[in-house]
């Protein structure tokens, strides 16, 4: 049986160490220096480099051949030789995931410590996922770490830093690993695939490491199921075969059908995906990394992704919104019953006219978050007051009007104000006449005058008055009815979640106060969407059906 190449091509030396320049110079120093600590403490993502580094530090520190002033082992003498072969007495490495309990720690490290090394300078104890140790197993190992003998060094290595108690990190020197930069893998593979024999494409490199997403050994493990094809020369065609499909075209063509407005070919290309079963929470993922490229090389950052002629006039807050979409969608596909419809959403969001068009009436017509009770939505701007009438005055208000010019008023000193001649009495009434509110059918504390009922026959009407400002909440308002008033808010109700979601979003909301204020010519009403349980039928329940079935004494029947 072969040998995996990421045993095959483990490092052997400090200099090998792909990445993680910070760590390997600082240890180097100090294996120069001879100023060894006591404890090590190696943190980070998997695949990058910890266990490799821990025990090329620990055959370091006992090579029989390595001088003052140097860093690295000679891999040669009897002490590298025993280590790279698992036969040295003084190197003892312990998996922590597999000896969690104090037990273990007492028997591989309490009673191991106190006799000194066989043969060797150090004996080193190296405790991989040490995260995994039970609180008493700590407790045991504390001790020992706080007054250790000279002769023993401990590396301990941990994916998961929060779970190591903080007495235990304060005795060591913690080292935080990084994920590996692309370059640096594609080098290090294309290294690999040398010492092979086999031509791999740059390309194909590329991709291993891209999926390896900064992990180094799965990249490693990625390139030995591409080299297993069996051919001396491996392209894209050949690699295709055994890689994980990338949906990098996929996510380019639907962002840009997005930046294009296209609306149609968004939503032939997510069915398009559900046909094929692609993993759209991938696929989202995917999206959003692809999406945050664009923003960086909108706000002139370098950037592993160019704009194409699709996305090129996308602008820095367009690409935002975009993103905040997917973010949205990827928590809402893990409840959806509609495996397609948050993305579906997100395309009518954002194509058709909603882009420019509403984007220019938030922007020319901002409103408030305080203008609403209870913060329910935003209002339409007050109308500009309009030229008054030249009519006689009331006597009743011209007196007061004319009393109201004899009081003296108050007068706060300011460096910079201004004094102004008082308005006549005749200029105060007209003033007062053009403020007058205009008849209103529907009072402003009385939103509740509009029957419920009323609602529901005109619902329709209502989707179409909010179609040219936001074109996707009809499809929302049409699986949802009005149910009550409560404190003077409309309450509609949905079945699912998702829609109560997207309805109580500010901007859906304020369409529809928007669009009621206009059909019904009344006062603000607040609305909200709630969760409601659906009826025998299987859909949510109708006001005005229950009245009818409550007058005639009927039944709902499919």
């Amino acid at each position: 049986m072969g040998i995996a190449l990421y045993r095959k091509y483990r490092p052997q030396t400090l200099a090998e160490i792909t990445g993680q320049n910070h760590i390997r110079i600082t240890l180097a120093n100090e294996l120069a220096n001879g100023s060894v600590a006591h404890s090590y403490l190696f943190t980070g993502p998997r695949g990058v480099g910890k266990t490799s580094m821990a025990r090329i530090f620990a055959k370091a520190l006992n090579c029989l051949k390595r001088k003052d002033g140097q860093s690295e082992p000679c891999n040669d003498c009897d002490a590298c030789n025993e280590q790279r072969t698992g036969r040295s007495m003084d190197v003892i490495e312990i998996d922590a995931a597999s000896n969690t309990g104090v037990d273990n720690v007492r028997e591989n490290v309490i009673e191991h410590v106190r006799f000194a090394p066989t043969s060797r300078r150090f004996k080193v104890f190296i405790i991989d996922e040490v995260h995994m140790l039970s609180t008493s197993a700590w407790n045991a190992l504390l001790k020992t770490l706080e007054e250790p003998p000279a002769h023993a060094v401990f590396i301990m290595a941990t994916t998961e830093i929060h779970k190591v108690p903080a007495t235990i990190i304060s005795r060591c020197q913690r080292f935080d690993f990084k994920r590996i930069p692309l370059a640096s893998m594609v080098e290090r593979l294309k290294h690999m695939a040398v010492g092979e024999g086999v031509e791999v494409d740059d390309a194909v490199l590329e991709a291993v490491a891209r999926l390896g997403d900064g992990c180094l050994r799965d990249a490693e493990s990625m390139l030995e199921q591409v080299l297993s094809l069996d051919e001396k020369k491996i392209g894209l065609d050949e690699a295709a075969l055994v890689l994980p499909r990338s949906n990098r075209d996929l996510v380019a063509a639907f962002v840009a059908a997005l930046a294009g407005r296209q609306g149609s070919e968004a939503i032939e290309l997510v069915n398009k995906l559900v046909e094929e079963g692609v993993d759209l929470q991938q696929f989202v993922n995917e999206t959003i990394e692809y999406l945050r490229a664009l923003l960086v090389a909108a706000l002139g950052a370098p950037s592993s992704v160019a704009a194409t002629d699709a996305t090129k006039h996308l602008s820095a807050g367009h690409i935002v919104r975009l993103i905040n979409s997917f973010m949205a969608a990827r928590v809402e596909l893990k409840s959806t019953p509609i495996p397609q419809l948050p993305l579906e959403l997100v395309a009518a969001e954002h194509c058709g006219d909603v882009g420019a068009a509403a984007e220019k009436l938030n922007a020319n017509n901002p409103i408030p978050h305080s203008a609403i009770p209870n913060g329910a939505g935003k209002i339409p701007k007050a109308p500009e007051p309009v030229a008054a009438k030249s009519q006689p005055v009331a006597p009743a208000v011209a007196a007061k009007v004319e009393t109201a010019q004899i009081q003296p008023a108050p007068v706060v000193a300011s460096p910079s104000a201004t004094l102004e001649a008082k308005p006549s009495a005749a200029e105060s009434a007209a003033k007062v006449e053009a403020v007058a509110p205009a008849a209103n059918p529907y009072p402003p504390s009385g939103a509740a005058s509009i029957p419920l009922d009323t609602l529901a026959l005109r619902w329709d009407e209502l989707c179409a008055a909010v179609q040219d400002e936001n074109p996707s909440l009809p499809f929302l308002l049409r699986v949802a009815r009005p149910m009550r008033f409560e404190d003077g808010e409309l309450v509609i109700g949905v079945q699912y979640k998702l829609h109560a979601d997207k309805l109580n979003q500010m901007k859906n909301k304020d369409s529809i106060i928007r669009g009621l204020t206009a059909l019904y010519n009344c006062a603000i009403i607040p609305v909200r969407a709630e969760i409601t349980q659906p009826d025998a039928a299987g859909a949510v329940s109708n006001p005005m059906t229950n009245n009818l079935l409550a007058q005639f004494g009927g039944t709902v029947v499919e």
